[in-house]
């Protein structure tokens, strides 16, 4: 080539060079004086008047600033309701800023600096006929067409972003086609991105915001790495650190179809720290629980999701370490939950289950199905139908911890230290459980120990259907054989329960000396004064789970009756039989039947009809109507005594005797009392309807002069009653 040729070259090189400066210097001058020239304001106006058009619905923008140079931002933008629907905007944004660079546009590559989104929020809604919110934006498919399936978004160019940020968002959500009305929501979303990247590359990511359901509210934080691939519609999560309360976890895993049908692939290992979920979850609880109990213990959960939004695929284990459930009346009670529980998105399982640590432990089996979490999108709580089976079995299971410290008796009434505290209010359950849960299961128990008392071959039902829980059981205990049923009602408030049963053979001495030395400080001495087999028939029911509320609202009836048996060591016949200085009250009691009709109400059972007949071997017969207390096991009622005529002579041969008692045509001794005191130890007072006033003066003082034991015990009961 020719010096000429070169140089001819070198200048036509040095001209385009020098044409391509001159066409950037005008492009930058362009891009820098251009905007001064074009009405941002009408630009800002057709926007909203073309966009309301095209959405039908209103489109509204506060102010719109734009710089070619270095990016836009948007303040007060808005996409309205549809018209005639009363309910929030779909999109707002208090301000949406985009900050991007120039140059790399040359290279086809867009980088942005910033894209940052204040208050942002987003409604979807279905109203009282099921509509979406955003239905008449998609429209809808001709009859019988199957969906358009969305067709997957490449992009030619690479696509950057230093920073992704979210200030104040709010995602909300409310089903009006169910009564009440459902409601749910994300609040105070801040969402930090550093470093995002469309072609897959790893970027940090930071997520804050509360989730609210039904007006309750619960934190969440998020924080690992994210990547986002548009072309291979790929998302991959990694080391991603969830924390809500009391549960911190940890998911990995790819979101593939992300423009098509997301499909999941991932891990999660969560670990539950259950105190501080109970605290954490305090809006969640209902108002009759909170307060009343308590969780303690941990859980891990290890699961793998996989499958979409129309089909998903769950499956993992729950591992209990040291759980229990602390009431406060009664601490320690449902202690130490261990084992392993498997779950899929159909079924829950466990095989070893143990609890109840401070027995010979529980082991609980169960295989519950028909959880219906295969489809997340239609899945509804209320709508809930899991169906299952249980079994659990103790071979002794101790009940001390669960009893309340024994009462103690003063003069014949309970002991008050100090002011009681108030009752605990009753627990709400209503809602809690939804109608369609149906779930059946045995539970035997071979021995079970209360301080003294103890009961054996417990076996129980239970079915559980919707709110209501029914049950089936029967008993051998004390010699006897028991069988009842019974219904408790969550749906009510307070808790509703209904029971009825028969107990036959039952030996009644045996049970209530070891129920006196269970509930009754210095009970043995009350040992001993009953015996024979028991048969009974009952049916109560009440409102509430409290021993308070029980007492107070426990109605029922029951027929109640001890057979061939006898009754000894009655403090009041003693005294009795001291004053009138007979013997035979120093003699056990024999009777052929003993018992009558209880009629349970208004915090206190009465009986018409309660009798002792000695039949042919018997010394002594009573009768007794009146009332027995709940609370204290107070009586108030009147008493008839009658004596066998081998000892009516005995009983009436003192002055005391002849004024108490009177012969009748078969020839028994027969006396009428008051009764007041305890059912451990009543007292009975000559009735002011059968004795006069100059005779209950004079066994007044016959009473005085007797033994001092005697004269404590009746000193001021005979005085006429007004």
């Amino acid at each position: 080539m020719s010096d000429n040729s070169k140089k001819k070259k070198g200048g036509l090189l040095k001209k385009l060079l020098i044409a391509a400066g001159a066409v950037f210097v005008l492009l930058v001058v362009a891009v820098i004086v251009a905007p001064r020239f074009i009405p941002w304001e009408k630009v800002r106006q057709q926007i909203e008047e073309k966009g309301s058009a095209a959405l039908n619905r209103e489109v509204r923008i506060k102010d719109l600033k734009v710089s070619l140079l270095s990016g836009v931002e948007i303040a007060g933008f808005k996409i309205g309701p549809a018209k005639g629907h009363d309910e929030p905007a779909l999109v707002s944004a208090d301000r949406v800023v985009a900050k991007y660079r120039l140059l790399p546009l040359l290279w086809l590559q867009v980088v942005i600096n910033k894209v940052e989104l204040v208050e942002p929020k987003l409604f979807v809604g279905k109203d009282a006929k099921g509509r979406w919110s955003f239905a008449d934006l998609v429209g809808a498919a001709p009859a019988g067409a199957a969906p358009a399936k969305p067709k997957p978004m490449t992009l030619p160019i690479s696509v950057d972003i230093d920073s992704v940020k979210v200030k104040g968002g709010a995602l909300s959500y409310r089903d009006a086609s169910v009564k009440p009305a459902f409601t749910a929501g994300v609040e105070k979303l801040d969402v930090l991105v550093k470093s995002f990247s469309l072609s897959g590359a790893l970027a940090t990511l930071k997520v804050a915001c509360t989730v609210k359901m039904d007006g309750k509210a619960m934190p969440i934080e998020a924080a690992g790495k994210l990547g986002v691939n548009l072309n291979r519609s790929l998302v991959t999560l990694q080391s991603l650190a969830v924390t809500i309360p009391g549960i911190k976890a940890a998911v990995g895993g790819e979101i593939t179809q992300i423009q098509v049908l997301p499909t999941m692939n991932l891990t999660i290992h969560a670990v539950a720290d259950l105190p501080a979920v109970w605290t954490g979850y305090a809006a969640f609880i209902p108002a009759g629980v909170k307060g009343m109990m308590s969780l303690a213990g941990s859980a891990t959960v290890d699961a793998k999701v996989g499958g979409t939004q129309n089909k998903l695929s769950l499956s993992g284990t729950v591992v209990a370490k040291g759980v229990a459930v602390n009431m406060k009346d009664w601490p320690g009670a449902f202690d130490n939950l261990e084992g392993k529980i498997s779950f899929t998105e159909d079924t829950v399982s466990a095989t070893d289950l143990r609890f109840m640590s401070f027995a010979s432990p529980f082991t609980f089996e169960c295989q519950i199905s028909k959880l219906g979490l295969a489809k997340p999108m239609a899945f509804d709580y209320r709508k809930f139908s899991p169906k299952g089976k249980f079994s659990a079995a103790c071979p002794k299971l101790v009940l001390d911890k669960l009893l309340p410290p024994p009462m103690k008796l003063v003069g014949g009434k309970k002991a008050k230290p100090g002011a009681e505290p108030p009752p605990p209010p009753e627990m709400d359950f209503r809602g809690m459980i939804p109608k369609g849960v149906a779930i059946e299961g045995d539970i035997r128990i071979d021995e079970v120990r209360a301080r003294k008392l103890t009961f054996l071959k417990e076996k129980v039902n239970v079915r559980i259907m919707g709110e209501t829980i029914s049950y089936q059981l029967s008993d051998g205990s004390y010699g006897g054989a028991m069988t009842g049923t019974g219904k408790i009602s969550l749906g009510t408030y307070p808790i509703q329960f209904e029971a009825a049963g028969k107990l036959t053979g039952f030996q009644i001495g045996r049970f209530m000396d070891d129920g006196l030395e269970t509930f009754v400080s210095g009970g043995s001495a009350g040992k001993g004064r009953i015996e024979g087999a028991t048969a009974a028939d009952y049916s109560v029911s009440c409102k509430g789970i409290w021993p308070a509320s029980i007492k107070k609202n426990i109605k029922g009836n029951a027929l109640v009756t001890v057979a061939d048996g006898k009754v000894t060591k009655l403090s009041f016949l003693k005294t009795l039989g001291s004053v009138l200085k007979s013997d035979v009250f120093e003699h056990d009691m024999l009777f052929k039947s003993l018992g009558g009709h209880f009629t349970l109400g208004g915090g206190k059972a009465d009986t018409p009809d309660f009798a002792m007949d000695p039949g042919t071997v018997g010394e002594m017969g009573l009768t007794y109507k009146g009332s027995i207390t709940l609370e204290e096991f107070k009586l108030k009622g009147e008493m008839m005594t009658k004596f066998n005529p081998r000892h009516a002579d005995e009983v009436m041969k003192g002055d005391v005797g002849k004024v108490l008692f009177t012969k009748d045509s078969a020839g028994w001794a027969v006396g009428y009392w008051d009764v007041a005191g305890t059912l451990f130890l009543p007292i009975l007072t000559p009735s002011t309807k059968h004795v006069g006033d100059k005779a209950k003066a004079a066994a007044t003082q016959q009473i005085r002069n007797a033994t001092p034991a005697a004269t404590n015990a009746l000193r001021g009961l005979l005085k006429k009653k007004k």
